[in-house]
């Protein structure tokens, strides 16, 4: 059954604090006992003690001068398999960067054009681990997103030269309706796999299984044929990284 979570929001205005202000809200459990969330985490001030807490409404200033790097934690109650963050950047200024980083993957998307589609297994669930309303966890481990977003927010690469890149550009045409492009610069060579995953996370059309060539650029070809109208996601796995582009199929 697919799960939906569109509480987690940024916004921006002229009395956004770094803690907590009046434009805050913070993250509620829901009452079920299955449910995947995202929410920003942050610590809040409580009886002279500080604790981590969830918010499902994050305000900061619009004055920036530079990114925020904000953690945004996954919680999941009983569900497992593919997930995808689309987001929704109308009320974000135009000339800022978006960035999405996947901590346990090392993945950086690029939200302006696409959104971030991943696998994750459940966990214990806020609740069954002790956690109250609007608490994060107590534990050591890190969130696993964390979201930048500002006037210098950018993908950066380990690599230090841009001929070693491992790379996968904008899904074209897009709309489509026959065929979908896409280039991926790989930076070493390995077995990379290429899919068309629908909306509930099934794998729809197969792309690619092969062995690529690295320090080359090498063109992704989906033949969506077939495919009935709708939002779609052409991810590529290969040995040491993992990217997916949206692609909507129009007719």
């Amino acid at each position: 059954v697919p799960t939906r979570d569109e509480a987690a929001v940024v916004v921006f205005g002229p009395k956004g604090l770094e803690g907590w202000d009046t434009r805050d809200m913070g993250k509620l459990l829901p009452p079920s006992e299955r449910y995947a969330l995202l929410a920003f985490a942050t610590e809040h001030e409580i009886g002279g003690q500080t604790r981590p807490h969830l918010k499902a409404q994050e305000s900061r200033s619009l004055e920036l001068t530079e990114a925020l790097a904000l953690p945004v934690e996954l919680l999941l109650a009983d569900v497992s398999g593919e997930f995808t963050i689309e987001p929704v950047l109308s009320a974000i200024p135009a000339t800022w960067g978006v960035v999405l980083e996947d901590r346990a993957t090392g993945a950086q998307t690029d939200l302006r054009t696409d959104g971030y589609t991943f696998s994750a297994t459940t966990t214990a669930g806020a609740k069954e681990a002790g956690v109250t309303e609007a608490a994060v966890k107590t534990d050591d481990a890190p969130t696993r997103f964390v979201l930048h977003v500002g006037p210098s927010a950018h993908v950066v690469s380990v690599d230090d030269a841009p001929e070693t890149r491992t790379t996968l550009g904008a899904v074209w045409p897009n709309p489509a309706s026959a065929t979908a492009r896409a280039t991926l610069t790989l930076a070493t060579p390995q077995h990379v796999r290429a899919d068309v995953i629908d909306a509930l996370g099934r794998t729809v059309v197969s792309v690619l299984a092969a062995d690529l060539a690295g320090g080359a650029t090498h063109e992704v070809v989906a033949n969506l044929g077939g495919l009935a109208p709708g939002v779609y996601v052409l991810r590529v796995t290969g040995e040491t990284f993992r990217a997916s582009r949206r692609l909507t199929i129009a007719r």
